[in-house]
């Protein structure tokens, strides 16, 4: 979920064409020294600003995170499954700590790492699921929560096209 939200504030940032990123972001020199450093300094100081939501950029709020609907299928030879889920909430993703930043960049690539964890996060919403094993069918519906300890390492790879 929190992958999700950096994508957003990322695809928000460059559909709007000019914002003052400065304003929710600290700038970084990708040819610094320190360039890792403050990157990390960077993505932390974004999931502080994006907990609320940054309403002029139209970013939704990461804290809580509503998910209105999310939906799974597995199917593998005998066994299959669906599963659909509404009002989904996730709290705790602003309390998340980026511990490191790993830059490549160049004329033509950009590589990014960013390691992060976040220690406590709330999940909440409504489940409905059915599967089956062969001819054993099974169904289940109801609420859920789950309290959990993340660890993630994202990883974003841009290329430029050049005419």
């Amino acid at each position: 979920m929190l992958l999700y939200a950096v994508l957003v504030f990322n695809l928000y940032t460059i559909c709007y064409g000019y914002i003052d990123i400065g304003k929710y972001l600290k700038v970084c020199d990708r040819n610094s020294d320190e360039a890792n450093d403050c990157i990390a300094e960077a993505v932390q100081d974004g999931i502080a600003a994006m907990a609320g939501g940054i309403e002029e950029m139209g970013v939704p709020s990461i804290d809580p995170y509503h998910q209105k609907e999310l939906r799974a299928e597995y199917n593998n030879n005998q066994i299959s499954a669906k599963m659909n889920m509404k009002d989904i909430y996730v709290h705790g993703l602003k309390g998340a700590k980026v511990h490191s930043a790993r830059l490549r960049a160049d004329e033509d690539k950009f590589h990014l790492e960013v390691d992060l964890t976040s220690p406590r996060v709330f999940v909440t919403g409504q489940y409905h699921g059915e599967g089956r094993y062969n001819s054993l069918k099974i169904a289940a519906k109801g609420s859920f929560n789950s309290t959990m300890s993340i660890s993630i390492i994202l990883e974003y790879n841009i290329f430029y096209l050049h005419n």
